[in-house]
């Protein structure tokens, strides 16, 4: 079962107020995130950096990774997909994006797995 797709940004704002206006547009997007963290970047004081999922609940790989690619394909134009990489039942896939469609954003990187 895939439960959620794990989400690291990188955020183009030098406040936290102006990344939350970017996350509020990319939830249009990808619907209502779970944000884990949303800190200063620490390689650059003009961003901000986010660990967030949002849920999935898919039980068949094939469906989850579809998902993932489908929503690859609305948020960026130049993506790099990882995977899937297989071992026996368990199944991980990854998708980065550096050239997204959202505003705001610099860099993405959404990752699922059923490793837990």
């Amino acid at each position: 079962m895939f439960k959620t797709i794990s989400w690291h940004i990188i955020i183009d704002a030098k406040t936290k107020e102006k990344a939350n206006k970017v996350i509020n547009k990319l939830m249009l997007h990808i619907g209502e995130m779970n944000i884990q963290s949303l800190d200063s970047y620490w390689k650059d004081n003009t961003q901000y950096e986010l660990f967030g999922s949002t849920p999935l609940v898919l039980e068949r790989p094939e469906e989850a990774v579809f998902e993932v690619l489908q929503l690859a394909a609305r948020l960026g134009n130049e993506n790099h997909v990882i995977g899937p990489v297989m071992n026996e039942s368990q199944v991980a896939f990854e998708v980065v994006c550096s050239a997204s469609t959202v505003s705001g954003i610099s860099w993405l990187h959404m990752e699922i797995n059923n490793f837990n």
